[in-house]
């Protein structure tokens, strides 16, 4: 049970952080969710900038959450563009801001941004579809820095991440220990 139980808390606090951002239908609107941390230690900070809101697929750009001032990060790598439409602007949008600009390598971040806090963030497009908005379906992932600064913001387009974060399979795998321990004290087996 130690060795268990000190395998998950290893595997736990050695993984990576990242960003997942999510784009679905709803109803009759695209929603974007995006979660997770970004470790900066593997990018090179650009300076504050500036974006707007909403989704650029053809430029490979998505302002999620509400636009105005952040800090511009270079040095990811991944697709320049997710589909070939142009730019839409959200119609409403809340959380944190966190800006994708693929073919410029770089993403923005709220200012002020400490590297590996928690952040989330969406945007809503009313009374439009994925492929009216010119998304392709699919996953597209950019990654940053490498060995113990190595990170990533994952894009899926019309999928759901079904993949649990690390730390949530470790919390699991924990309980789940606990739960076997707590049996066996409770029916110790019989020797005859």
């Amino acid at each position: 049970f130690t060795a268990i139980l000190a395998a998950v808390l290893f595997s736990a606090g050695s993984a990576q952080a990242t960003f997942i951002t999510n784009i679905t239908q709803s109803g009759l609107n695209v929603v974007a969710t995006g979660s997770g941390s970004i470790n900066t230690a593997g990018l090179t900070n650009s300076g504050p900038g500036g974006s707007g809101s909403g989704v650029n697929a053809s430029n490979g750009y998505l302002f999620l959450g509400p636009g105005g001032a952040d800090t511009i990060f270079s040095g990811i790598t991944g697709p320049a563009s997710f589909g070939s439409g142009g730019g839409f602007d959200d119609s409403s949008d809340a959380g944190d801001q966190v800006a994708l600009f693929g073919p410029l390598s770089q993403l923005g971040l709220p200012r002020g941004y400490v590297s590996g806090s928690a952040l989330s963030g969406t945007d809503t497009f009313n009374n439009t579809t994925i492929a009216g908005l010119g998304l392709t379906p699919g996953t597209y992932t950019y990654t940053f820095g490498s060995g113990a600064t190595a990170d990533s913001y994952i894009l899926n387009i019309g999928l759901a991440s079904t993949a649990p974060e690390p730390a949530s399979t470790a919390l699991l795998a924990l309980a789940l220990a606990a739960l076997l321990c707590a049996k066996r004290r409770a029916h110790p087996q019989r020797r005859n």
